[in-house]
């Protein structure tokens, strides 16, 4: 197409137009941009700084309470609590009876009579040896009582004596002929004392209890069986070469090594244990314990000698017997 002069002129204007019109949009444009680029973001930012002191509100930092423990007391006077008696009415009646008659230290199970863990232990591992519905629910509020009273805690662990891991672990338990659990004479199944898996237990029970705030760990029939068919006996893992109380010597070594942790430790033993250093051929002797523990606790219950100790014919009768001497020699 052919232009005139008048026609370039009036597309001259046009462009000029278009080019005057287009740097403002431009520019307009431009500031535009800018501006919502600008308030994106302060938005992010004001948004990121609102999400921190939300969280911050609202999920303050968890702080696991510092378990205090209270020291031994220079003379302990102590009592024993089951595990239902801890878990039930009867251990608040308990407690306001040692604040009235001056007691200062109670020993609790942490086992029910079968092994069965009577609580909720911290240690996931130790779940499986626990009740679903255990006797005592809440452990740390009980122990916080007693620490008000600034009353010494004592964890029981019934060590050799337990059904529960033996049915667990059979091949950490004594069996019969059968591979059956073998039982006492009271029907309670034993584990093993030579079994590692045994002493790995029961440390773990001594560690748990004491994270949950017990003062002490307090280790219970540390011995190998004494009552029942004996006899009949196969042991899983002790070969019979090494004399019984190498056996025990072993754990209580172990179960010692604990002191290096700062956890307070002691052994249950029989009376007799002082009396010889003989092992009665339960393994049990005072000069492999004491040595690997802060306190030994000998059971002098009469009941617990055998016939003749001491020549006495029944030791638990002894006293009487000798009332009954002196009466007759006085008449």
């Amino acid at each position: 197409m052919m232009q005139t002069p008048d026609t370039r002129r009036e597309a001259t204007k046009t462009k000029k137009y278009v080019y005057g019109i287009s740097i403002p949009i431009i520019a307009l444009l431009g500031i535009l941009s800018w501006y919502h680029a600008t308030h994106q973001a302060r938005t992010e930012i004001a948004n990121e700084n609102l999400t921190k002191e939300s969280l911050e509100e609202t999920t303050p930092e968890i702080q696991e309470e510092t378990i205090k423990h209270v020291t031994t007391p220079d003379e302990v006077r102590g009592i024993y609590w089951t595990a239902n008696s801890a878990g039930g009415k009867r251990g608040q009646e308990l407690l306001k009876y040692m604040k009235k008659t001056g007691l200062n230290t109670v020993v609790i199970d942490l086992k029910l009579d079968n092994g069965t863990l009577a609580y909720i232990p911290k240690n996931p591992e130790l779940k499986k040896y626990a009740q679903e519905k255990p006797v005592v629910q809440d452990f740390p509020t009980l122990l916080k009582q007693l620490k008000e009273k600034n009353i010494y805690r004592i964890a029981r662990i019934a060590v050799m004596r337990d059904t529960t891991f033996a049915k667990l672990n059979p091949y950490q338990a004594l069996l019969r002929g059968n591979h059956k659990i073998w039982r006492d004479k009271t029907g309670a199944g034993w584990v093993d004392p030579a079994s590692p898996l045994v002493a790995k237990y029961a440390k773990a029970l001594a560690r748990d209890a004491y994270d949950m705030g017990f003062d002490e760990i307090q280790f219970d029939y540390v011995r190998f069986a004494s009552d029942g068919a004996l006899s009949t006996i196969t042991y899983s893992q002790y070969d019979r070469k090494k004399p019984k109380y190498e056996i025990m010597r072993i754990f209580f070594s172990d179960m010692g090594s604990l002191r290096e942790e700062k956890i307070p430790i002691s052994f249950d033993v029989f009376g007799m244990t002082f009396w010889s250093t003989s092992d009665f051929n339960i393994g049990q002797r005072l000069e492999d314990a004491f040595p690997n523990a802060d306190y030994i606790s000998p059971m002098v219950y009469p009941s617990h000698y055998p016939p003749n100790f001491q020549g006495f014919k029944n030791p638990a009768l002894a006293r009487s017997e000798e009332r009954r001497v002196g009466k007759e020699c006085r008449s």
